[in-house]
């Protein structure tokens, strides 16, 4: 430095320490503390575009070069690895030198410490520090804005997941009352087309809502019956609907206001759930009604025995009355605890295992021998070496019922036949033929009905459970149920099975079980025949 910058340096470098002092050639004469602190002192007398990469301004060759450029903003990048910025501008001395008046762009702490300055190195009306913790904040805070934007995008995402497997149609109305959102069941619901919805208002949805109505509703004013039964305080409130088009539906409709001012309505589909009601309604009136005909017989004939007297064969008659009653009433209740074990376990209990097919007809014969046989029955002598995949003692219980119900609806001494009507690798069909009432078509889509008899005089004694019973076992058991039925000319009932092995099917076709005069069982079934396509029909 010369004599008279030197009076002034103290004060220049306390001033700006990042100064560049050059001579009119550009030759660098000077520089502040601070850029000699990082080791860019002892490179005095380089010309400056040696020392430094000259960013701005873009021609810089020469003195003139600068002087045409002015006081505007230059830039300066050192030619070392530390690769440091400095930005300001030029001011022109008496001697026609030139003073860069600059200082270094930091972006952080970590960028300051990177380039090997520390705070003390900044002029104190530079406020670095002040500004460096800002930028810091600002970063962090730029951060931390980031991360909640990106965990409600996530959270918006999982709520309009949570929408979308929703089973109920969600419709979000803002403040002005405009459709802004409605998930896919909702479209559904409504026959929207995706996106055709939004923007419509509360008004239009209810029309487009009363639309879809049967008749008899299509006066009704859901939506707006609801914001009235809202302002009101009932926020529970729900409206049922029969929805007729594009197909019959009952459905409910709530709203809700949410706390921005908009509402939401939703829409459920029930028809499930009315229908399961009024099935559960029919099921109790049914099952009451069968145990209250048995106990009004027994209650009948036991006053009798209690408060008249009679002979010893009117008094033994009575007792076989209430004797048969009382095992009617427990065939129907075992029947129903069956039917409501094989619902709810869903097969679980069962076990099926390979059965030999043999073995299951001598089950099925003796069950028949044992519960005293009032019909021929003719079993086939000879049958597949068939394994059949099923729960053997369930098999035999669902054979049995079919057979049960062939010989209630057939005339004494009518023959009954079980035979095999066919057998491939896969499937066994088990056919039980009676020649018994027969019936019709529109009666045959009902034999699976619980309670429902073909002879509504009920002279034939059952529960009218069986052959429900009968479907749930086929149906767990892997297999299927095919009825045929004309009145007048009986009734073939078809069980097709899941076989492991089957063998050619061959020998002779029958051999006749003789009705068994030891005794009779009272309890038959009360299911008619059937009939049926290629495939099931319960």
């Amino acid at each position: 430095m010369d004599s008279t910058l030197s009076l002034r340096g103290d004060q220049l470098n306390r001033a700006f320490p990042f100064h560049v002092w050059v001579d009119e050639d550009l030759h660098i004469r000077s520089m502040g503390s601070s850029l000699w602190a990082l080791g860019l002192g002892d490179r005095l007398n380089q010309r400056l575009d040696g020392l430094f990469d000259i960013k701005r301004p873009q021609r810089h060759a020469t003195m003139k070069d600068w002087l045409q450029h002015g006081h505007g903003l230059c830039t300066l990048v050192s030619k070392d690895e530390k690769r440091l910025q400095l930005r300001g501008s030029p001011e022109w001395m008496d001697d026609g030198s030139m003073l860069l008046v600059v200082a270094p762009v930091v972006t952080s702490m970590a960028d300051m410490q990177g380039k090997g300055l520390k705070l003390k190195d900044f002029a104190a009306h530079d406020a670095a520090g002040e500004l460096l913790l800002l930028g810091r904040t600002m970063a962090l805070s730029a951060d931390d804005a980031m991360r909640m934007a990106a965990k409600s995008k996530a959270r918006l995402a999982q709520i309009e997941a949570m929408l979308e497997l929703c089973d109920a149609g969600v419709a979000y109305f803002d403040a002005d009352e405009r459709l802004r959102y409605q998930n896919k069941v909702l479209n559904g619901l409504m026959c929207f087309m995706p996106g055709e919805a939004l923007g419509l208002s509360l008004t239009q949805f209810e029309d487009r809502l009363v639309g879809l109505l049967s008749p008899a509703e299509t006066q009704r004013n859901p939506i707006t019956e609801l914001l009235i039964a809202e302002g009101a305080g009932q926020n529970d409130a729900v409206m049922e609907l029969r929805r007729e088009r594009p197909c019959y539906a009952v459905v409910q409709v709530s709203l809700r206001r949410s706390d921005d001012g908009g509402h939401v309505v939703f829409i459920r589909d029930v028809t499930r759930e009315t229908e399961t009601e009024r099935m559960k309604s029919d099921f109790l009136s049914s099952a009451a009604h069968e145990l209250r005909t048995p106990m009004s017989s027994i209650l009948g004939y036991a006053e009798l025995l209690l408060h008249r007297p009679m002979s010893e064969e009117r008094r033994t008659e009575a007792m076989s009355i209430v004797l048969r009653q009382s095992q009617l009433m427990m065939r129907i209740v075992t029947e129903l605890l069956d039917l409501a074990r094989i619902e709810a376990r869903q097969g679980r209990d069962m076990e099926r295992k390979p059965t030999p097919l043999k073995r299951l007809l001598e089950q099925i014969a003796q069950s028949q021998l044992e519960a005293g046989v009032s019909h021929p029955l003719s079993l086939p002598a000879e049958c597949p070496d068939a394994l059949l995949l099923i729960d053997e003692i369930k098999a035999v219980q669902a054979v049995s019922e079919v057979l049960d119900n062939a010989r209630q609806y057939s005339e004494p001494g009518q023959p009954v036949a079980l035979s095999i009507a066919a057998a491939d690798d896969q499937w066994l069909t088990l056919e039980i033929r009676d020649r018994g009432i027969g019936m019709t078509p529109e009666e045959v889509s009902r034999v699976c009905e619980r309670f429902w008899r073909a002879d509504p005089s009920r002279h034939n004694p059952g529960t009218g459970l069986g052959m429900s019973l009968c479907k749930e076992i086929i149906d767990l058991q892997g297999g299927w149920m095919e009825i045929d039925s004309e009145p007048g000319q009986g009734t073939r009932v078809r069980l097709s099975l899941p076989v492991v092995t089957v063998a050619a099917i061959g020998g002779p076709p029958w051999t006749i079980i003789q009705p068994s005069p030891l005794r009779r069982c009272p309890l038959g079934r009360p299911s008619p025949a059937v009939t049926v396509p290629s495939s099931p029909v319960c």
